[in-house]
């Protein structure tokens, strides 16, 4: 298909990668030696494990519950053992009008009031599987909270330490391709980011949940080798500013300049959050060029526009004139956008405008809006995500050459005035 042309017209009036016995040697070496190592991490001075909601789980009327190791039922309310079962010997849990029923492999069945605890007995070894109508294999580590939200509806909660948790967090959240350094940073403000959000969701029973609202968190099915390196390599590390723990807030390509913390997806104006240039000067590529799609394009027919943003916006346009960007914040995103359409003109901020057509398809509030020569609206943009804090393909971008950054280096670069901490 031709791709159409989209020079620029002026704004105003716009719809704008030796022998057998070694390899084995070295295979049993490469497992058992970071195991060891992470073991002894742990030992250090744990924090109490965290509870995440597992949000993508949440409403199931009923789950399957394996273990890779023999496993305990209890309810927490009395400090009581419901039942044991092996590995071989999968639970099943259902939300009834009355209360839970769990029903065993062999087919004995038990009724429980409103919460059960599910520990592996060989813990940190245990790994659980859950299986609901709706997801097929979710693996986490730790112990799991099942409680009944309504007589069709369970709630799931993954108790777990944060290291642990961490493992699980890193892959969804960066690739395992990136640098060393780069991951080591990324566990840093990750763990950061966790211990400060502790309890974010304590009104739903949970300290924070497995989605982008928190972090991304997809339990240990999808660990990774260099991503779990750079978790033990940092163990119990975090980002202060002024002796507290930051808002470690992250994005994956700032477009070439971070935006300041008060941006109304964060809203939080403080001083390790401030706009700053992520490249070395005005002519220089920026850190986080290497992202295949840092810059993008998207255009629109306006009545194909028009669509797409009264999903959400409310009251509906009718007849879409023109769009414009009236206002930029020093980081160059929107800050304010003006819709005319046959009744009027209403002004949103550039926040809003993303979210209303979607975060995907408009990936960072950094750009400009054009028409086409045949009258379709073109937003032309950088980056992708909120550009608050630490920019994930420029921190990549820094621990390559010429730059060579280290982890903390990295970090001091995004949150300006921070230190780094061991967890006390």
């Amino acid at each position: 298909m031709k791709t159409p042309r989209h020079s620029c017209l002026p704004q105003q009036n716009q719809v704008s990668r030796p022998s057998p016995f070694a390899r084995l040697l070295c295979a049993v070496l490469s497992f058992v030696l970071p195991a060891c190592s992470l073991v002894a991490a742990r030992a250090e001075s744990d924090p109490p494990p965290l509870r995440i909601g597992l949000v993508r789980l949440k409403g199931a009327s009923t789950v399957q519950v394996a273990c890779s190791v023999d496993f305990t039922v209890t309810d927490p309310r009395k400090n009581q053992t419901i039942l044991t079962s092996t590995y071989l010997e999968p639970i099943t849990v259902f939300a009834r009008p009355e209360g839970m029923e769990i029903k065993k492999a062999n087919g004995q069945s038990i009724k429980v009031s409103g919460i059960i605890h599910v520990v592996p007995n060989k813990q940190p070894d245990g790994l659980l599987t859950l299986s609901t109508p709706n997801r097929s294999f979710s693996q986490y580590r730790g112990a799991l909270e099942v409680r009944r939200l309504s007589e069709s509806a369970l709630s799931l909660v993954n108790q777990i330490g944060l290291e642990d948790y961490l493992m699980g967090v890193l892959p969804p959240e960066m690739p395992d391709s990136f640098q060393p350094e780069a991951l080591k940073a990324q566990a840093i403000a990750a763990r950061t980011y966790a211990e400060r959000y502790r309890g974010r969701h304590a009104d739903s029973g949970y300290d924070v949940c497995d989605t982008v609202h928190c972090q991304v968190y997809t339990g240990s099915a999808a660990e990774k080798r260099n991503a779990t390196r750079a978790v033990m390599d940092t163990t119990g590390l975090v980002a202060r500013y002024d002796g507290k723990l930051i808002w470690a807030v992250y994005s994956a390509d700032c477009g070439g300049r971070t935006q300041s913390g008060d941006d109304p997806a964060i809203g939080k104006a403080v001083a390790y959050l401030k706009s700053i240039p992520d490249r070395d000067g005005p002519d220089k590529p920026d850190y986080c060029s290497g992202n295949k799609s840092h810059t993008w394009t998207k255009i629109f027919a306006p009545r194909e526009l028009e669509d797409l943003l009264n999903k959400k916006l409310k009251p509906a346009l009718q007849g879409l004139k023109s769009i414009a960007f009236c206002e930029y914040y020093e980081s160059g995103r929107v800050k304010r956008v003006e819709i005319v359409d046959g009744k009027g003109t209403r002004s949103i901020t550039g926040f809003e405008f993303r979210h209303t057509c979607g975060t995907t398809i408009i990936r960072s509030a950094k750009m400009i809006v054009c028409t086409t020569e045949d009258g379709k609206i073109c937003f032309e943009g950088k980056g992708f995500g909120h550009g608050v804090g630490m920019c994930q393909w420029g921190a990549n971008g820094l621990a390559k050459d010429p730059h060579k950054f280290t982890y903390d280096q990295i970090l001091k670069h995004y949150y300006p005035g921070i230190t780094i901490e061991k967890l006390r």
